[in-house]
């Protein structure tokens, strides 16, 4: 079990960050890892570890990731090891998995944010192009020449410019960890990295994270 706790080091957690984003939602798996020896996972009673440093941040973290899982039964960290120092003690959760029957470890943690900034440097463009009225205006199939002819337009329309000035886009890209270990030998046999452009809340993104990781499990064989 010990072989565990390295893996679960405790580190800055970026969630509190995420309460004050909102925008459209898109979760991707950027990696994913499997032990070559599993087949298939047959746990039978789960305890999942959300790593956080704030008790305020691990409990609703640990809360969302247990509704994730109606399989079989799952048990926060928070039940069992009240105190979050314990969530990385290797003596501390090795009682836990013996007292409870826990055959099955899946730890969440955030390990960072980016962002990206998209810039558009703007200029004149065509207004006919600013909305579908104004493309296929009358002079669309009119004008100098007859049906599709004349010069200095659109298919004979007069041509105007309206001027659209410089703007910045600015994505926020959360990368989250998710980890899956056999409780009874300690040994990691999947991995997964994914990242959610502009998360909105806590719930939502482990939502879609969830959801990622279950469809790529499910590709793989590994759950039904």
């Amino acid at each position: 079990m010990k072989n565990v706790i390295p893996r679960l080091l405790l580190t800055a957690t970026v969630i509190g960050m995420l309460l004050g984003l909102s925008a459209c939602k898109t979760t991707e798996l950027e990696s994913a890892w499997k032990a070559p020896e599993v087949g298939s996972i047959k746990f039978t009673k789960i305890l999942v570890i959300g790593i956080s440093p704030m008790e305020s941040l691990r409990q609703p973290l640990e809360d969302r990731m247990k509704a994730q899982i109606t399989a079989v039964p799952a048990v926060a960290s928070y039940e069992l090891l009240p105190d979050v120092e314990d969530q990385v003690n290797p003596d501390k959760i090795a009682e836990v998995i013996a007292a409870n029957d826990i055959d099955g470890i899946v730890t969440m943690r955030m390990i960072g944010m980016n962002d990206e900034v998209s810039y558009n440097p703007g200029g004149y463009v065509p207004t006919y192009y600013s909305s579908f009225s104004a493309y296929y205006s009358p002079g669309y199939y009119s004008g100098m020449g007859g049906a599709y002819g004349g010069m200095g337009g659109v298919y004979g329309a007069p041509m105007s410019y309206e001027y659209v000035p410089p703007s910045e886009t600015r994505d926020v890209y959360t990368n989250v960890e998710t980890n899956i270990y056999d409780a009874t030998d300690g040994k990691l046999i999947w991995f997964g990295r994914t990242s959610t452009k502009n998360a909105g809340d806590r719930k939502e993104l482990i939502e879609e994270v969830a959801a990622v990781v279950k469809s790529k499990l499910q590709t793989q064989g590994l759950i039904p």
